[in-house]
């Protein structure tokens, strides 16, 4: 059953939250553990490194210190990058779905 959470731009940690622990109150932690994981496994999240987790060139990623930034910064944008984070710090599968445009849930 798909479950939605409030659209307010910064959606993804009370998304998880919402989907892992049935409540959005668990979002700082599902948060912090992103940041652990990208601080943690830098060379996976680092466009130029290597050892970059995403072999796709069809996914776009900001470079390594905005992602941390934004990682460790509350309220921030999180793209999918930040997603994987959250995927590898649980080892848990995300899928993700966007509405389109003007679509509403019921």
């Amino acid at each position: 059953m798909p479950l939605a959470t409030v659209a307010n731009g910064n959606c993804a940690y009370p998304a998880v939250s919402l989907a892992m622990f049935g409540s959005e109150d668990k979002h700082t932690f599902v948060w912090v553990m992103a940041a652990i994981e990208m601080l943690e496994t830098s060379q996976c999240y680092d466009v130029k490194s290597p050892s970059f987790c995403i072999q796709d060139s069809r996914i776009a990623t900001s470079q390594y210190p905005v992602l941390v930034k934004d990682v460790v910064t509350a309220g921030n944008y999180a793209e999918m990058m930040h997603l994987y984070a959250v995927s590898a710090a649980f080892g848990v599968t995300i899928q993700s779905y966007i509405l389109p445009h003007g679509s509403r849930l019921h």
